[in-house]
């Protein structure tokens, strides 16, 4: 089930999409996590910032794959590859488990690809889709970390996700 809801985040009104899945979809989608992660581990493979994926990362960055297609309307990519959009239209997804989270943008995104936050929620089937980015927009000065070669931007910044779904 898809549902627009209407709320104030720092101060700005916005539309997002809260998007409602089954016990089975969410089974479905974690286990092509499960099943990204372990070919991951097989492959040794590497993320851009020199890390390896963890267990969460892959299961919840499925799930949140799984969510944008829903509520966008656009076919998951999956399995996809490296290089290759999350989302049929070169979407890309990134998922995050805290409402007070931001959209990681990296060095090497994609400048022209639009970048999805999607928020899991206290109710591991109640998902939040609140806006997008492209990656052009979001590497700037303002939103770089201090600490980390990458850049981080507020919810209060995103596009109404409901452009993207047009």
């Amino acid at each position: 089930m898809i549902k627009i809801l209407r709320e104030t985040h720092l101060g700005i009104l916005r539309e997002i999409l809260e998007v409602t899945i089954t016990q089975e979809d969410y089974n479905l989608a974690a286990l092509k996590g499960f099943k990204r992660h372990l070919s991951a581990r097989i492959n040794n493979n590497i993320r851009g910032d020199g890390t390896k994926a963890t267990w969460d990362d892959d299961i919840n960055g499925a799930l949140g794959e799984y969510i944008a297609s829903l509520g966008l309307g656009k076919e998951w990519n999956y399995p996809g590859g490296v290089g290759q959009p999350d989302l049929v239209g070169g979407i890309e997804v990134r998922t995050v488990m805290s409402d007070d989270r931001r959209l990681l943008i990296k060095p090497k995104d994609k400048d022209d690809s639009p970048y999805v936050l999607v928020i899991g929620t206290d109710n591991h089937l109640v998902w939040r889709i609140t806006g997008y980015l492209h990656a052009r927009d979001g590497k700037k000065a303002t939103f770089k970390d201090p600490l980390r070669p990458i850049y981080l931007v507020d919810q209060a910044y995103l596009n109404p996700i409901l452009e993207l779904k047009q």
